[in-house]
């Protein structure tokens, strides 16, 4: 395990992702194409984190194309242009995008108003 920025944040080696990603396949041959439980079960046995198994799972098929979403090496073709992912998250976007719509605004709502003339907003 290396280690990371976040002391409660894991890093699994490939090896396992890739072995706890094909059990997951395995379970799911093995009770005929059903998924339900499979992903928890696998990851109890492997002693690792189940959401964490479960994006793995996910982003293989992705890789795959059996799933729709952005590959593997899409995103790392992303990250190296310095480049937004499609659909990234508009909380992602600049920070002072974000809050620039608050600069300069006055507040004209009546409450402020009573609380400039001195009356403490009282009606």
């Amino acid at each position: 395990m290396s280690t990371s920025k976040s002391p409660s944040q894991r890093r699994y080696p490939p090896e396992l992702r890739e072995r706890a990603v094909r059990m997951v396949r395995e379970a799911i041959a093995e009770n005929g194409g059903e998924r339900f439980g499979v992903v928890t079960g696998v990851a109890r046995q492997l002693g690792i984190g189940a959401e964490s198994l479960r994006t793995w799972f996910n982003q293989a098929e992705v890789d795959e194309g059996q799933r729709p979403g952005v590959t593997t090496a899409e995103r790392r073709g992303y990250r190296r242009a310095g480049e937004r992912e499609p659909g990234a998250a508009a909380g992602e976007r600049d920070p002072e995008e974000r809050v620039g719509f608050f600069r300069g605004r006055v507040f004209t709502a009546p409450f402020y108003e009573d609380v400039a003339a001195g009356d403490g907003g009282a009606r």
